[in-house]
């Protein structure tokens, strides 16, 4: 993944990378390339994505985008200079785990990302996103998304590569089909972040049950 998006921002400056699991709009590619295009020359704008999660916030939101601490994955896209500027080694990390005021910047897009970059440099994962997620919050960045979602991922019906299931995803639909889209300099919006956050929150009770289903699979 890393070396294929070197090679191809290498040539381009900028990239839309689509995995094989999604499903997009008609107006998904108009989407990212306006936006591509307006926020070129924002330094504070990490990369831009497709999708959207199902927020209730979103409904009454008066804009076509939002911005957000996490970027997403799934139909992305970004520049050289951003690309170009992370560290996949994360050198700094040993730093970082006696820096916990760090830790909680990370974790303002879900207390999850410290985690899955725990188990990353613990050689436990095998994830480009959370490098690429680390290296947002690392410089402070915002990732741009639409309020609709111009995309779907039907990889978590148990097919998906790195995906398991999970009902949060259980009933994918795209829900943007306009043609026109306005691209705006947004402050990050409470409601939806606070959203994002218990979207991706990882509770005790969550973390027992990932443990008893590990043990369990030994014995099977």
């Amino acid at each position: 993944m890393i070396s294929g998006v070197t090679e191809v921002i290498g040539a381009y400056g900028k990239c839309i990378v689509v995995e094989d699991d999604l499903v997009v709009s008609d107006h998904f590619l108009k989407f990212m390339n306006g936006a591509l295009l307006y926020y070129r020359d924002k330094s504070n704008i990490w990369g831009v994505t497709g999708y959207t999660y199902p927020f209730a916030s979103l409904e009454t939101y008066p804009h076509d985008v939002y911005m957000s601490y996490r970027i997403c994955s799934w139909g992305w896209g970004t520049w050289k200079d951003r690309w170009d500027s992370v560290d996949w080694s994360v050198s700094d990390y040993h730093q970082l785990l006696f820096k916990p005021w760090r830790w909680i910047r990370f974790n303002r897009g879900g207390n999850d990302l410290f985690l899955m970059l725990r188990r990353q440099m613990q050689g436990r994962r095998d994830s480009w996103a959370i490098r690429f997620c680390y290296a947002q919050s690392r410089q402070n960045k915002l990732a741009v998304y639409p309020t609709k979602t111009l995309l779907v991922n039907f990889g978590f019906d148990g097919s998906g590569t790195h995906c398991e299931e999970d009902e949060r995803f259980a009933d994918p639909k795209i829900t943007n089909d306009r043609e026109e889209f306005r691209y705006e300099e947004l402050p990050v919006d409470r409601k939806i972040a606070k959203e994002f956050k218990a979207l991706f929150r990882i509770t005790l009770k969550d973390a027992a049950q990932s443990i008893c289903r590990k043990v369990t699979g030994l014995f099977q």
